[in-house]
C-alpha cells in the first residue's frame, strides 16, 4: 500500500476462516457493553517496529461521528503478542489504538490515562487486516457509548510502500504489515501476486500460481512482459505450520487441510493498487 487513504471503493475480499468462539457481535446488532480498560498505557507506545516498515495500515469506512477512526495507524509493540498500531484522534493528545485484549480485536480512544471503547471485532483474525467480513467491526454509534451496532463499510487494509502502491521484489510486503494468516485467510485471483518476505526464511517470494516466461503478456495489451519472463512459481506463506507451500496448490489443497469445509465466501483486505498482475 503507498501513502494516503484509500478513496475508492472497498478492496475485494476473500477468506475462508470462520470465526473460533461461536458468539460473535454480527448476530447482536445491539448488544449492550460496558467501558473497558484495554490493558496499555500510552505513554509506553513509542513507535518502534518489529522490522521496518513496508507498508502502511490505512483504515475507512467509518461514520462521520468516528471519522477519526479513519486513517493511516503507526505501529507500536505488541499487545497480549499481537499487532498493536496507534494513530492521533481528534486532537493531537487523543490517541487511538487497535489491540487484542486476549479475546477480541479493540478499538480504544486513549486521553489523559482514560480509556474509552469505540469499536469491537470478535473472531480468529492475528491482525486487523485480516479481520473479515464474517467477524465485520463493530461500532459504538451512540451518544452514550453503551451500544455496539456491526458496521459493513468500517474496514483496515494494507498499503504497501513500493512504488505506485505496489509490491515490487525490491520492495515486499512484510508479513507484520499483511498479518501472518493474511494467504489463510485470502482468496486471491490469478493475476493478483504479492511480493513479500517469508518469516521462516527472509527470503523474498511471490504468491504468484504460476510462472510466467516468454510469452506472459500484461493484462489489457499485446506487449511480453519483460519482468515476468524472470518470475518463477510463487509460494504462500502458512502461519500454521510456519512454512511456505506452493501457491498453485495452496488455496485448493493446503488450505483445506487446515479448514476443510469452512466457508470460503469472505475476505481479507488489500486496496487493488497494492498487488501486481500477471
Amino acid at each position: 500500500r503507498a501513502s494516503g487513504a484509500r478513496t475508492a471503493s472497498p478492496p475485494p475480499r476473500a477468506a475462508i476462516r470462520a470465526p473460533t468462539q461461536s458468539h460473535h457481535l454480527a448476530s447482536h446488532p445491539q448488544r449492550s457493553v460496558a467501558p473497558s480498560a484495554c490493558t496499555i498505557s500510552c505513554l509506553a507506545c513509542v513507535m518502534t517496529q518489529t522490522s521496518p516498515p513496508t507498508a502502511v495500515l490505512v483504515s475507512f469506512g467509518a461514520p462521520e461521528e468516528l471519522a477519526e477512526l479513519n486513517g493511516s495507524w503507526n505501529r507500536a509493540p505488541p499487545v497480549n503478542n499481537k499487532p498493536h498500531y496507534v494513530k492521533d484522534g481528534a486532537s493531537s493528545a487523543v490517541k487511538i489504538h487497535v489491540l487484542h485484549n486476549g479475546d477480541s480485536w479493540r478499538i480504544m480512544r486513549s486521553l489523559d490515562n482514560t480509556e474509552q471503547l469505540l469499536a469491537e471485532a470478535n473472531g480468529d483474525a492475528e491482525h486487523p487486516n485480516t479481520v473479515m467480513p464474517r467477524d465485520k467491526w463493530s461500532l459504538i454509534v451512540d451518544g452514550s457509548h453503551q451500544k455496539l451496532e456491526p458496521s459493513a463499510e468500517f474496514q483496515f487494509a494494507c498499503k504497501s510502500l513500493g512504488p505506485n502502491g505496489i509490491s515490487t521484489e525490491d520492495c515486499p510486503f512484510s508479513m507484520d504489515d499483511l498479518g501472518i494468516d493474511f494467504f489463510i485467510r485470502t482468496h486471491l485471483t490469478e493475476r493478483a501476486i504479492f511480493w513479500y518476505r517469508s518469516p521462516k526464511t527472509g527470503q523474498v517470494c511471490n504468491s504468484a500460481a504460476k510462472a510466467a516466461g516468454n510469452g506472459a503478456r500484461r493484462r489489457g495489451g499485446d506487449t511480453a512482459d519483460a519482468d515476468a519472463k524472470l518470475r518463477p512459481a510463487g509460494v504462500r506463506y502458512c502461519h500454521l505450520c510456519n512454512n511456505c507451500f506452493s501457491a498453485n496448490n495452496f488455496t485448493g489443497q493446503h488450505r483445506y487441510k487446515h479448514r476443510p469445509g469452512k466457508p470460503a465466501s469472505v475476505v481479507a483486505a488489500v486496496p487493488d493498487n497494492a498487488r501486481s498482475t500477471a
